[in-house]
């Protein structure tokens, strides 16, 4: 048997295996709250594209391998096949609960089941929660969501084309923020602002932003702001805003992809509610220049 992860961007995990000598393949693609994206959904055009997940997994190397994909964890149900229509890929799709043996299992699967739960995965959060009481502190909470909700309202984010985020990012640290979505058509013009994020966007992604909160393990708390945006765009993106903002690159396991990431600078003399409005505007405003440039190219 042979374990890999994330072998070629093709899945999250693939597995050899041998039985009754025949050679088999198991592309695991796993999902902790985050979509299905275009590419990694059997039921998706996209998925026999040359970047798709289907066409990636036939394309393992060796001779008479029979080839399987399972979507473990997605919230919903895609209802697929047994056999995709067209490529010769066997598809199954569980929930996280499918792989919890219950009161039998051993503790190497329990400390297994326990890690989910700190990934704050299906039913197994609540393996990890018990320990905790809440007594203090709730107002803070309270506070981030006015600003939080305060910006997409001043910004006139469209409502159904945003996702309120929130809960463990990793063990110690936790956020709070909103994610926002691509406009379709129709409504391009009921937000100028999400429309110029939309342009920018990567193409294999409905998330356009993410602005919010993340704390740290010392319970330092940062303001930041996400673009998901074209690949071609990151290095442009950064140099444009580095004048005004403090900004890194980092790569969003959940949806594989590189982000522009603006973190509030200590030194910042605006309200917190302002820089996130000042940030997303400033993102937007490099839309056209941009998206101009890269198609003259």
């Amino acid at each position: 048997m042979a374990i890999e992860v994330e072998p070629s961007h093709s899945a999250d995990v693939r597995i050899r295996c041998r039985e009754n000598r025949q050679e088999h393949v198991f592309a695991i693609e796993f999902k902790a709250g985050a979509k299905l994206q275009d590419h990694q959904n059997p039921s998706h055009k996209r998925f026999e594209d040359p970047d798709g997940y289907g066409q990636k997994l036939l394309e393992t190397p060796g001779a008479g391998l029979t080839y399987h994909y399972i979507v473990l964890g997605l919230s919903g149900k895609l209802n697929l096949p047994a056999t995709h229509p067209t490529l010769k890929i066997a598809l199954v799709e569980h929930q996280w609960r499918a792989i919890d043996p219950g009161k039998e299992s051993s503790s190497l699967v329990g400390d297994l089941l326990d890690s989910l739960g700190e990934l704050g995965i299906g039913g197994f959060r609540m393996r990890t929660v018990d320990s905790i009481t809440i007594k203090t502190g709730i107002q803070h909470v309270g506070a981030a969501w006015e600003v939080l909700q305060a910006v997409k309202e001043h910004l006139g984010f469209v409502e159904k084309r945003c996702e309120w985020d929130a809960g463990r990012v990793d063990k110690g640290s936790c956020c709070i923020g909103v994610s926002v979505e691509k406009l379709p058509a129709s409504q391009h013009l009921k937000s100028e602002v999400q429309q110029q994020l939309g342009t920018l966007a990567n193409v294999t992604s409905e998330r356009v932003a993410w602005y919010g909160y993340i704390s740290d393990t010392s319970n330092r708390v940062q303001a930041e702001v996400w673009l998901y945006c074209r690949p071609e765009l990151v290095r442009s993106l950064e140099k444009a805003m580095r004048s005004r903002f403090e900004n890194r690159t980092r790569r969003d396991r959940d949806v594989e992809m590189e982000c522009v990431v603006i973190q509030r600078a200590d030194s910042e003399q605006l309200e917190d509610a302002e820089w996130f409005c000042s940030v997303l505007r400033a993102f937007a405003s490099l839309a056209k220049p941009l998206n101009r440039s890269t198609s003259k190219r």
